[in-house]
């Protein structure tokens, strides 16, 4: 039997503290910046790499924001 469990398995709404927060809002920034910057300069793996930060940023900023649809398993 587990005696700890992590206290966002428990988690019933949407997070809005700052730390949950920051770190996708500053990836999905970065890579949406570094993306035009290899736009402007004409560099591939400037202009299409940073896709990913964009949509890793983006997928970690949806699950913090939205509530969870299934119950805990276990």
């Amino acid at each position: 039997m587990v005696w700890f469990t992590c206290p966002y398995k428990t988690r019933r709404i949407g997070h809005r503290k700052a730390m949950d927060l920051l770190l996708p809002i500053l990836l999905l920034i970065s890579g949406i910046a570094i993306s035009i910057y290899g736009w402007k300069i004409d560099f591939p793996l400037l202009k299409f790499f940073p896709i990913v930060g964009v949509f890793l940023g983006g997928t970690q900023l949806q699950y913090w924001l939205s509530s969870p649809t299934r119950g805990r398993i276990g």
